[in-house]
């Protein structure tokens, strides 16, 4: 079982490399190497890893089982186990496991540690939440090394990766089969020996590239006599009857030839999975073999290579043998076997979730005492890792009997873990299984108002108010659900009907409902009150959750603090969002968990995006938009990249924009209104003001409506009064308006149109101040920006104001803004701030063609055509650049460039 030698992936090394040595500089990076079985994954990372040791770095390294996705934390626990450092607090919730893995990387991590996690196709879907964590991390210098199939569930922490990928942080590597040449290469290696043509053809049929399958081939061709080798030469025999062996035929001649009992003794491991020695006895009654016959193949395996010892047992030395096996067996077998460990074992020879494994994979439907099995495994994990509690429930819920009293409680478990894993589509069609068995009761109505709320967030409008009416005319609580038909009854634009509804629904909150009902009545209502301008009520509203909160679980005092985040928008908005964050963050048992939704992370990108950090607000808008379209929650997935289309914009990156802006699906009115304006920001950036015009006036006249949504209006009318001004247009009738907006709302938002517009129109200093000092009150570093290059217009201390407009747009990356400041200040003689430029010496000629190719917007398989190179090669390149330039990403290097901080000829 030695190694295949590393051919046909040098590029790939030296792009995994490059990503090393970003950590040596002390900077974090994420590798992701992604390739169907057999294609090298582990050969590549493993010869990463002693580049690394033989540097003197930590390697940590943990591997998933397919055997253990039902074990939460699977990966991790093989890690720690391996590397002897101790344990994690795997039996908390994923802050105390995700804090403890910090912490214990920080004590590992000295110097530069490589993190590596394989096979995460087969995770736990704890595994990954908490991967997903862990690769974000910005502080510790750790490479994190990650390798999947395609196509795996493990698709959302790829994504994640990817966005890394895209902003510098890291790169992804596809390995690709291996083409004839490298094939003949790895043969002649496997050989020792030049194969000859119709050799290679016989490893190439067999293997189709594939490393793995390829050296095996090879070897069993050798093994059965289908290779003649003289003179350093090897030719293949005529009419060998090996030639053609399939791939799991041609791993089992290779490793078992000549010992039918090593065969089934290795198929009957592989159902175990990790195999510890105690467990020999129950092995020889499944085979119904002697001991003595059962040991002596046993150490020839052990002997051979095949297994190898752990700290929890003995493994297999290679996850392709195992699933190889595993597959050979065929699907009768497998379930037999695992069903006589369930058997031999679940009196105590297991603990509970080894047990429910077996179980999951062998019960019939209809066998109770097994789905009991799964519920007890289920619950027991619920709290720690709700998407493996939620897969428990699933595989009861198959097992029931269709008239079994337990399956609406089981479905009702099943719903609550998904909506806690944010999994709202998923949620939402275990819910509605649920309602349709489950009796009036108050799981039921608990129920009933999560798959409303969850099918709204999936933008299923009209589901959600089925679902409503239906538990409304079956007697349900009128808390939550009328609070909910209002608010998603106005996200319909029916605004007469949620006009109608909003009185009795806020009047339901005098009810005696749960501290858990009230609080999401009161997050509708709310949001329904901020929407129609009915400042006063929200406030009111708003009042009330400090005694909800006080009278719920800590987990409704955490969601009441969230909740005034992101619905309060009066004066001191910034400090008062940071407040009761910090105030959640500290009952948030699960505090780096993906929100509901994703409200809170957009309330913490808004804030960030007012306080002049881009590309923080770029990165957690990007990375909870992948998450929750990973988790099928599309319509808020694209409700938060609507901010990132508006950034991209204000950067000057409209092609980026406008591509981002196709993708967007608005099913909700909000999103719609938010997504349009920003679609009009983008026509007028790419000089198409009737389009704009057209898309700002078709909202208005939504909002004009009897009780419309007022939402978004007062950057309608600002953008409008800017229009105007450009198409020499009389813009009285917004300005008005928005002051009108601004007192009935109360809105911070509209306070700040309405000044800005103000000043632009009349080009009144003493509005320019007042719009200057309303920014500088609340913090908004974007608005005072603004604010500043608004007053050096004016020629108010254009000396002072145009700089520090200049400067503090060229922070944010707002280059077209940036070249405003510097146009008003060469207009006035004054001298346009520039940062130290890099020298262009310091970049090659190939280096300085790869940076205005980037500047150019092309993408890396643009560019590798344009420089007549490969796309690895240029992620290479890239990366090399990344490290030798100090910029992190492709957007920075263009920034750079447009700054003069990096000169190309």
């Amino acid at each position: 079982m030695d190694p295949s030698p590393l051919v046909g992936r040098e590029l790939d090394l030296a792009a995994a490399l490059e990503q090393l040595k970003r950590v040596e500089g002390g900077t974090p990076a994420a590798l992701l190497v992604r390739g169907e079985a057999g294609i090298g994954k582990t050969r590549l990372v493993g010869e990463l890893a002693d580049r690394a040791r033989q540097l003197g770095y930590a390697v940590l390294v943990g591997r998933a089982d397919d055997l253990d996705h039902g074990i939460p934390y699977a990966v991790f626990r093989d890690l720690v186990a391996r590397a002897g450092i101790g344990t994690l607090p795997f039996g908390g919730d994923v802050t105390q496991v995700f804090a403890a893995a910090v912490d214990t990387l920080r004590e590992v991590a000295t110097g530069p540690t490589v993190l590596v996690l394989e096979d995460l196709h087969v995770a736990d879907r704890d595994s990954l939440v908490l991967a997903t964590l862990l690769v974000r991390l910005a502080d510790v210098p750790v490479l994190s090394v990650l390798t999947v199939r395609p196509s795996s569930s493990a698709a959302d922490l790829e994504r994640v990766v990817e966005q890394l990928a895209d902003d510098g942080r890291g790169t992804v590597l596809d390995l690709e089969p291996l083409d004839r040449h490298d094939t003949q290469a790895l043969v002649a290696a496997v050989l020792g020996a030049a194969p000859d043509d119709p050799l290679i053809d016989a490893v190439v049929r067999a293997s189709s590239g594939n490393p793995f399958f390829a050296r095996e081939s090879a070897q069993s061709l050798l093994d059965g006599g289908a290779v003649a080798i003289v003179d350093d030469r090897a030719r293949l025999v005529p009419d060998a009857p090996a030639t053609g062996l399939r791939p799991s035929t041609a791993v089992l001649r290779r490793l078992f030839v000549g010992a039918r009992e090593d065969i089934d003794l290795a198929k009957a491991l592989a159902v175990f999975g990790r195999f510890p020695l105690h467990h020999l006895p129950l092995v020889e009654r499944l085979l119904e073999r002697d001991a003595t016959a059962i040991g002596a193949a046993f150490d020839r395996l052990v002997a051979s290579g095949v297994l190898v010892r752990t700290d929890a047992g003995y493994d297999f030395s290679h996850p392709i043998v195992r699933d190889t096996l595993y597959e050979d067996i065929g699907p009768a077998e497998r379930r037999r076997l695992h069903a006589a460990i369930a058997a031999a074992l679940g009196s105590g020879g297991l603990d509970l979730l080894e047990l429910a494994t077996h179980v999951a994979a062998s019960a019939e439907p209809g066998d109770v005492q097994a789905a009991n099995v799964l519920l007890e495994a289920g619950r027991a994990v619920a709290a720690s890792a709700p998407l493996v509690s939620a897969d428990y429930h699933r595989r009861a819920v198959e097992l029931l009997p269709a008239d079994s009293p337990q399956r609406g409680e089981a479905l009702a478990a099943q719903t609550r873990a998904l909506h806690v894993g944010a999994r709202s589509s998923e949620a939402s069609a275990a819910g509605l299984a649920a309602l349709a068995v489950l009796p009036d009761g108050a799981t039921r109505h608990a129920i009933a108002a999560l798959v409303a709320g969850d099918l709204y967030l999936d933008g299923r409008i009209d589901d959600a108010l089925g679902v409503i009416t239906a538990e409304l005319d079956r007697g349900g609580p009128a808390c939550p659900l009328l609070a909910l038909r209002s608010n998603i009854l106005l996200q319909a634009e029916r605004y007469d009907e949620a006009h109608a509804a909003f009185p009795d629904a806020v009047a339901s909150l005098a009810s005696n409902a749960p501290a858990a009902a009230q609080l999401l009545a009161i997050a509708h209502l709310v949001q329904y009150a901020n929407h129609v301008g009915e400042n006063a009520t929200a406030v009111e509203l708003l009042g009330r959750l400090d005694a909800v909160g006080g009278a719920g679980s800590q987990t409704v005092a955490m969601a009441a603090h969230e909740l005034v985040a992101y619905a309060d928008w009066r004066c001191g908005l910034v400090r008062r969002v940071e407040d009761h964050l910090a105030s959640a963050r500290a009952l948030r048992s699960d505090a780096m968990a993906l929100s509901i939704g994703g409200g809170t992370e957009g309330t913490v990108a808004r804030v960030m995006w007012l306080q002049g950090r881009w590309d923080d607000a770029l990165h957690l808008l990007r990375a909870t938009s992948t998450d929750l379209a990973a988790r099928g929650t599309v319509p808020m997935a694209h409700l938060l990249l609507v901010p990132v289309v508006e950034i991209l914009i204000d950067r000057g990156d409209v092609d980026a924009a406008a591509a981002l802006a196709e993708q967007l699906q608005m099913p909700i009115m909000s999103n719609t209104r938010h997504a349009n304006l920003a679609r009009a920001r983008l026509a007028r950036a790419l000089g198409d003001p009737a389009q704009a015009r057209a898309l700002l006036e078709g909202e208005l006249e939504r909002a004009a409506q009897p009780h419309a949504s007022i939402w978004k209006v007062a950057e309608v009318r600002r953008e409008l009064v800017e229009l105007d001004l450009e198409d020499g247009r009389d813009p009285a009738a917004h300005l008005d308006a928005l002051d009108a907006l601004a007192a009935q709302t109360g809105w911070l938002e509209c306070e700040g149109n309405a000044l800005r517009a103000r000043a632009l129109v009349h080009r009144d200093p003493d509005a320019g101040r007042a719009y200057a000092a309303f920014a500088e009150r609340e913090g908004w570093v974007v608005e005072q920006a603004h604010a500043a290059l608004l007053l050096g217009t004016l020629d108010v201390e254009p000396s002072t104001n145009l700089p520090a407009a200049y400067r503090l747009f060229d922070a944010m990356g707002a280059a077209p803004w940036r070249r405003r400041a510097a146009a008003a200040l060469r207009e006035r003689g004054l001298t346009v701030p520039r940062r130290a430029a890099q020298a262009t010496s310091t970049l090659t000629e190939t280096e300085q063609q790869l940076v205005r190719l980037v500047r150019d917007g092309l993408s890396n398989r643009q560019i590798a055509t344009a420089m007549s190179y490969s796309p690895k090669t240029i992620e290479v390149y890239l990366s090399r650049l990344y490290a030798k330039t100090g910029f992190a990403s492709r957007l920075e290097l263009i920034r750079a460039v447009d700054a003069g901080a990096l000169a190309v000829d």
